[in-house]
Order: C-alpha cells, then structure tokens, then sequence
C-alpha cells in the first residue's frame, strides 16, 4: 500500500492511496518438473499508481493576476477558475506474464499480457472564451489500455563465429470510456479529438476523397457557392448534406501505431564485432502541417518541387495533388483535411557498431588489458512511405496531441569513431 499527497489538490482530496501486490511462480522448481534445459516462471500483478503530474501547483486554486484594465485603472482579475473537485488520476493494471528459457538458456522467450484502466484522467480541458477562461483543469473522465508485449532472445556460434539476438514487439490499443459531463466530443486542437469509445491521439478532420477530372463531376452546391471546378479536392460529405463544412470531420486515422517493436543483432567473429539495431513502427499516421497550410493554394509560401511537379494539370493526370490556384481556399486551407495527414510507418536502422579488439599478444606487449576500435553511424537510414524529413517527429509530447509535424527537425545521421582503452 502506497498513500501520496499532493498540494496541487484541495485538502479534502489531497491524499490517494494505491494498493499492489504481485505473485511470481518457478514452474521448472516443482518436483514433477522433468523437461531438462527449459525453465518456466509465471508472473501476476495488480497494482494502483497514481499521477498528479499533468496539472500545474495548486491547481485547485482560483488564481488573480495584476495588470487588468478597468475603465482606464490597473486591477486583478482571476487568470484561472481552480477547482475544488480536482482529485488523484488513479490508473489500475492487471498483468499476466511468462518467461521461458530453452536449451539451458541460449533461448528465452517472455509474453507480457496487461489491462489497464485509468480514471479521473486530469486534463486542461478548452472552455468557450466567454467564460472567461480558455481552458479549466479537471478530472475529464476514463481511459482503458490493454495490451500484448512478446521478446524473443538467443544465442549460437561455432568456434570463432558467434550470434547474439533479441526482437521485441508490443500490440497496444487505447480508447476513452468516459468523458466529463458525458460530452460527445472534445477538440483538444484543430486535429485531434477525443470521444468515447475511440482512441486518445485520434485525428479528426475532413476526409479527402480524390480530385475532381471534369467540371460536371462537381455538384451544383459546391460549383455554384463555393467556386470547385476540376483539379479542386473532393470532400467527404459525411453528414450528407450536400454541402463541405466542419460538420463533416471524422475520425480519420490515429497516432498511435499498431504495433512497434525493435531488433538488435550483434555478429562477432575472433576479434570483429558487428552489431545492428533496428527499430520499427506501424500503422500511425502524422499530419504534415508545416506545407499543409498554403501549399499551392491561397498564399505565396514557397512550395515544393514535387507538388508542383505533381500537381493536377488536366483530366486523369493525377488524383491526389490539386491545380494550382492562387488566392483560393478549397484545397489548403478552409479545412483540415487528410491531404496532409500521411502513413507514418517506418523501419529505423538506428545504429550500426563496426569494432575491433586488439590482440591480447598485443596488450601483453604495451601492458593494457584491452583496445577497443569502433566506427558508428546512429541513424543509418529509414525505410518508410512518409514523403517528408523525418516520421518519427511531433511538435509536442501531449498524447491527445501528437502526430503533428510543424517542421520539427528530423533525428541527425551521426558518424562516430572511438578507441576504447583498458588498463
């Protein structure tokens, strides 16, 4: 049992308790158990943390701040409501493990299976500016996590020739049980919503469909009222009214993957050493804000070449750049949309390590234990469909948020060389 206590709370919510326990079983030290080379332990745990981090000290607290214009006179006015009802966001896990080993250990394998329920999630919810306020601090509602977690690790050699191995991947989903005030939905920025049942980090905006080849293929509302011809975007119309608007966003893809995971390899031959890592990630998307705003569409940004080399020119050259138009809205800016919104899967060569161990005939005679030589290259190179500098970027780390590429500088390719020495 675990009691903490926080300012940041009123005095009749300060304090959360969080109870856990754990239970660990060696299978393979059982009497019966006659499978020699192979081990077996089976894990369970149960467990309450709590977290108070999100919000800032004394949170609760109505708060005044000076330089407030009254009819030409200096005054305070409340910069933040506070909230008396705020209390510890609670998140409690089961887990269910196993871990095994074979062949007297040169192979190993653990599974990791956990549910995770978070209540009392604390957030800066945005509020109508009329308020007052443009955000409050509250408990906002429920959240579950579940998940699956594999490793697999060995090793083998012959004589001078020897491999060391180990893969991970993780299988995690997400979705909002509850929300405050049973809201149907909340837009914590212009990209993202959160509404029960789907999943924190959803992105929420129009969906494109094509691009339009001929005039008449546009729908009199649209030609008429809003000025579409062919080579403009086409709009899901969600609600079915006939018209675009911000009636029609959806959720459309999130940045969550579905699964990620790494692969480290280490080859060693007598006194060479060559180890891979590689790490991986599939199924999020990212929203490319940084030329999503005015690319070759309302403003004079400079654009890129490949849009412009790309763009719709006439029937059937393309169907997903539109033409280009100057000081017209449809296809950058009037919505939010997934034109901008890409897959960003990727497979990460993170480093590779080339070294060399100096002979020990060779330490005898200078009278060091050891010399290490390496070369290595963090950030190799990345396999993947995003189209842009890096798909491993978001402009911040709120999970409600992420996934937005505001022209956030990419990983840097590093080269190093080192000498490591031992006396």
């Amino acid at each position: 049992m675990r009691a903490d206590g926080s300012s940041k709370f009123a005095p009749e919510n300060r304090y959360g308790y969080f109870p856990s326990a754990s239970l660990g079983w060696n299978a393979d030290k059982e009497s019966w158990w006659h499978a020699d080379g192979i081990t077996m332990k089976l894990r369970a745990s149960i467990g309450a943390t709590g977290n108070q981090g999100n919000i800032g000290p004394y949170a609760y607290q109505a708060l005044a701040s000076g330089g407030v214009n009254y009819n030409n006179t200096n005054g305070l006015g409340l910069s933040t409501p506070g909230n008396r009802d705020l209390k510890w966001e609670t998140a409690v896990q089961q887990d269910l493990g196993i871990d095994m080993s074979f062949f007297k250990g040169a192979l190993s394998f653990t599974a990791d299976v956990f549910n995770k329920d978070t209540r009392d999630l604390l957030y800066s919810k945005p509020t109508m500016i009329t308020t007052g306020y443009s955000s409050y601090t509250c408990n906002i509602g429920s959240m579950n996590n579940k998940g699956l977690e594999l490793t697999i690790a060995g090793n083998a050699g012959k004589k001078d020739f020897r491999w060391r191995g180990d893969f991970n991947i993780s299988f995690v989903r997400n979705k909002l049980t509850k929300l405050l005030d049973d809201s149907d939905i909340i837009m914590p920025d212009s990209f993202h919503a959160l509404q029960v049942g789907k999943e924190v980090g959803s992105f929420y905006m129009v969906k494109m469909l094509g691009i339009y080849q001929h005039d008449e293929d546009v729908p009199e509302y649209l030609y008429e009222n809003e000025g579409v011809r062919a080579g403009d975007v086409i709009y899901d119309d969600y609600n079915g009214d006939g018209k675009i608007t911000a009636d029609d966003r959806q959720i459309v893809g999130s940045a969550n993957p579905k699964f990620s995971g790494g692969f480290n390899n280490t080859f060693t031959w007598k006194n060479l050493e060559l180890s891979v890592f590689m790490t991986y990630s599939y199924g999020q998307s990212v929203y490319e804000y940084w030329t999503g705003g005015l690319r070759l569409g309302n403003g004079t940004w400079p654009q890129l070449k490949s849009a412009c080399e790309g763009r719709w020119t006439g029937p059937g050259t393309t169907n997903k750049t539109p033409r280009a138009i100057y000081g017209q809205s449809w296809n950058s800016t009037k919505f939010v949309n997934t034109r901008f919104l890409h897959d960003a899967s990727y497979l990460r060569l993170r480093s590779i390590t080339l070294g060399y161990n100096l002979p020990s005939k060779w330490m005898r005679a200078i009278k060091m234990n050891s010399v290490r030589v390496y070369f290595q290259v963090d950030n190799a190179y990345v396999f993947t469909k995003w189209p842009y500098l890096d798909p491993e970027v978001s402009y911040n780390s709120n999970a409600a948020t992420y996934g937005v590429d505001w022209l956030n500088p990419g990983q840097p390719r590093t080269f190093m060389f080192g000498v490591n020495l031992k006396f």
